[in-house]
């Protein structure tokens, strides 16, 4: 079919200096970006636990488990990708409902590495991976009513980007993509929203299965073709090589705060209306969020893990309006017993609103915005005032600088680095393109 052609097509010719300039600058955002994520996260629990789980079963390899040594490619990936979406600090994307960078970062670093690939490959593979990402993710999510998470389309895009990187030929690169998707974990979302897991997105898992559907493919195993083959999805691939979603302006969200994306209006709504009127944390009655349906959903309870905090509206709100900010160590079990934010989640209301969900669905729908998420939110003072945001959505291009992202690394990396290494590491992805060899960066992790 057309788009699974136009698909090879694409993954197959598209190297780096073929790449639109603003595209080839947004590789190395979300560069910069996915390793910072992986870097903070391999201090939780979970990064913990598969770090540990991929040194046993994949003892030895040729690619680098984020300060935590070395496995196999796709014991790396594994790992890092559930390192770079354990505090939910990693991107998303457009047309994904998720988070792309978490597994095709693991994805290029493993396999460059592993490999000896310079710089410039490693950008194409991500270039190429994004791109799939957002059509495979967007056609699927319309052609399935069950929200699936981002392993089950990401495994394809991750296969994308290791093809592309081992430079596969045409039928290798069409098996990759069909063993990646018959392959991929089946992750009904809604499930992890109900009671939040380390199984989260599936982000390891995408990153593996698309490495290990990549190098079967290499030695002659076959796949099925894919389910995205069809002329339901050949809208999405029309333009592929033509237009880059990544580097249009909310072609992809890097977070400033450790949470689900879907809270981040009313936390930065409720922030505005404090510094607006200088409410003091002790002065807040109550605080009433109207939010749609799915951010309605969220988990409301006080917080026994990470995962529990991260898919929360209430707790990341009581830290922001306590703390003025939203730092990572308060997404942490050590600060799940302290009274102040306890007693400020407790004066939390989230409420759905039916406006609010149908703005949401209608503006989701449109082409020019698909990151909605709007919310309102009231202020209620111990002295009977309130304050209103109003209506407020989502404004995930304001982090796309380098200089923005580099504080954002900074913030949540730094702390595991020393400081000449932080700076060498940014100075490493801002000249990326430039590196003979991927291991110059991955050495120093």
């Amino acid at each position: 079919m057309k788009s699974t052609e136009e698909l090879l097509d694409f993954v197959g010719k598209t190297d780096y200096s073929g790449i639109p300039t603003a595209v080839q600058e947004k590789t190395r955002l979300c560069l910069l970006d996915g390793l910072g994520s992986a870097v903070a996260g391999h201090d939780t629990p979970v990064g913990k636990i598969v770090s540990g789980f991929v040194s046993e079963v994949w003892p030895r390899g040729g690619a680098t488990v984020i300060l935590g040594g070395r496995s196999s490619p796709a014991g790396a990936a594994l790992a890092n990708g559930y390192m770079a979406n354990a505090l939910d600090i990693d991107d998303g994307g457009k047309y994904t409902r998720g988070h792309p960078g978490a597994q095709l970062v693991p994805t290029v670093l493993a396999l460059g590495e592993r490999y000896g690939k310079s710089g410039e490959e490693a950008l194409a593979g991500l270039a190429v991976g994004y791109e799939t990402a957002h059509r495979v993710g967007g056609c699927l999510h319309e052609r399935f009513e069950e929200y699936r998470a981002c392993g089950s389309w990401g495994s394809v895009a991750s296969a994308a980007a290791a093809a592309n990187l081992l430079g596969l030929g045409k039928r290798e690169i069409g098996n990759a993509l069909g063993v990646a998707e018959y392959n991929s974990p089946y992750l009904p979302m809604e499930r992890a929203i109900d009671r939040p897991a380390m199984v989260k997105h599936g982000t390891g898992w995408g990153a593996m299965t698309g490495i290990m559907a990549a190098e079967l493919a290499r030695k002659g195993f076959t796949g099925p073709g894919t389910t995205f083959a069809g002329p339901q999805c050949k809208s999405w691939f029309e333009d592929l090589g033509d237009r880059y979603i990544m580097a249009e302006e909310n072609g992809v969200e890097f977070k400033e705060i450790p949470s689900c994306s879907w809270g981040h209006p009313p936390i930065k709504a409720a922030l505005g209306l404090v510094d607006k009127y200088s409410v003091e944390a002790n002065e807040i009655e109550k605080v009433v969020v109207e939010g749609f349906s799915e951010m309605a959903a969220l988990y409301r309870g006080i917080p026994e893990t990470e995962e529990e905090a991260q898919f929360s509206v209430s707790w990341p709100l009581a830290v922001a309006l306590t703390d003025g900010e939203v730092s990572p160590e308060a997404m942490k079990r050590g600060r799940f017993d302290d009274p102040e934010l306890r007693d400020m989640a407790e004066r939390i209301v989230i409420k759905e609103s039916a406006e609010l969900t149908k703005l949401n669905e209608s503006l989701s729908g449109s082409e020019g915005e698909t990151s909605a998420w709007p919310a309102r939110v009231r202020i209620v003072t111990d002295t009977g005032r309130i304050y209103d945001s109003g209506t407020v959505k989502s404004e995930p291009g304001e982090m796309a600088t380098f200089p923005r992202l580099v504080e954002k690394f900074k913030r949540f990396a730094g702390p595991y680095l020393s400081g000449s290494k932080t700076e060498e590491i940014v100075g490493l992805v801002r000249e990326f393109a430039s590196l003979e060899r991927v291991d110059e960066l991955t050495d120093l992790l």
